[in-house]
């Protein structure tokens, strides 16, 4: 669980200070948000909860393209191919399994790019 708060609040993070950097600019960041649904279903919510408690509005300074992969781990590679084209600014993925089936389709997104939040 502590991973997945760390993981959260560097996508927080990253997205406030892009937006507090950009501040001037009319930039609407889009967020990629991969889910297995379910449950998961609360962590889209906490990822709204905590970018509008760092004073972001959705619609403003950041979109979110949710996509619910319900546990297929092909499902999850295909969504992460679409939003990849669809040039999001970062993808959001939960859980582990979601997170490394989008991994598959771009494997230099998690650890060098840091354009792709994983939380466990």
């Amino acid at each position: 669980m502590k991973n997945a708060w760390r993981a959260a609040l560097i996508l927080l993070t990253s997205i406030s200070c892009a937006a507090t950097a950009q501040a001037q600019s009319s930039r609407t960041y889009r967020v990629g948000v991969l889910h297995a649904g379910g449950a998961y279903y609360h962590a889209v919510e906490g990822l709204r909860a905590g970018l509008k408690e760092l004073g972001l509005q959705e619609g403003k300074q950041y979109t979110l393209d949710i996509r619910e992969t319900h546990g297929d781990a092909k499902a999850a590679e295909a969504e992460a191919k679409s939003l990849e084209q669809a040039k999001v600014d970062v993808i959001f993925s939960v859980p582990a399994s979601v997170s490394r089936a989008a991994n598959r389709s771009k494997p230099d997104c998690l650890a060098r790019k840091t354009d792709h939040a994983s939380v466990a």
